[in-house]
């Protein structure tokens, strides 16, 4: 793995990439060169406890601790840390100083939970090395990540996993449900369909989905939203359900009238 020598910079990875593992490489090497102190910062304990576990696969010789609700050491070389504890202004204060801040999930970044904690390290150490590594760089809100990565290192998209055998190729499957003609008359508003007559034509079939997939009294939980999207003379319907094979409902898959459709 080439090191790039940059102090702040972000590394973009597509979720499948192994991006944890490439995490610990990258700091594995810096320890090589020229750092003796660093700081991975989560969201999640999970996170943060995953972060170690392969971070000692890759890094047996580099010591590790751990700083959250339950436990509060920076004795390791590389402390992993909780944003949601480090956060707070009590445990800022005991901070050591550090060559190195890493932010997983690095999106996130903009939160001020996690300005509050960058801060502190370059107020101690200005010379602070900052990275970041996120499998989504794009933010809903629209803030950028300009203002704290001064550029983005490397970057690897899908099709490049594809190319590289790490994934496969997608396939589009479309479901009918009888809906076409009614939203092939639905007006445009500037770049999208209007949304609002969208949903009255899915809602009424929702339901009558709903009862496909029930069982009985209770009724299927859902796990998400249905999204609607119509464009090139086909509508794409998905739904989340926590449900069971559609074999152990009593239905089989021709019911569903699915569909291959072919890749743009």
């Amino acid at each position: 793995m080439r090191f790039i020598p940059t102090a702040i910079r972000l590394r973009s990875r597509q979720q499948v990439a192994g991006k944890t593992i490439m995490l610990s490489a990258v700091l594995g090497r810096m320890f090589d060169r020229d750092i003796e102190r660093a700081c991975v910062l989560a969201h999640r304990d999970e996170l943060t406890f995953q972060n170690e576990g392969k971070f000692k696969r890759v890094n047996p010789s580099l010591s590790t601790s751990i700083f959250n609700a339950n436990e509060k050491s920076w004795d390791g070389q590389v402390a992993f840390a909780m944003v949601q504890t480090l956060s707070r202004e009590s445990n800022l204060q005991s901070l050591p100083p550090l060559d190195t801040l890493v932010i997983d999930e690095a999106h996130h970044t903009r939160a001020g939970s996690y300005m509050r904690v960058i801060e502190h390290a370059q107020n101690i150490n200005p010379n602070l090395k900052l990275l970041g590594m996120t499998a989504t760089p794009n933010r809903v809100d629209k803030k950028g990540l300009r203002p704290i990565f001064s550029n983005v290192s490397d970057q690897i998209t899908v099709k490049e996993l594809i190319a590289s055998g790490h994934l496969v190729p997608p396939r589009t499957f479309v479901m009918n449900v009888g809906v076409q003609e009614e939203l092939s008359k639905v007006r445009k508003t500037a770049l999208d369909y209007d949304m609002g007559a969208v949903a009255d034509i899915m809602n009424t079939r929702r339901r009558s989905m709903m009862r496909w997939f029930n069982t009985g009294k209770k009724k299927p939980k859902r796990r998400g939203a249905l999204k609607v999207r119509q464009g090139n003379q086909r509508t794409i319907v998905k739904r989340s359900y926590s449900a069971r094979p559609l074999s152990m409902r009593g239905m089989s898959w021709p019911a569903l009238s699915v569909q291959a459709s072919p890749q743009a």
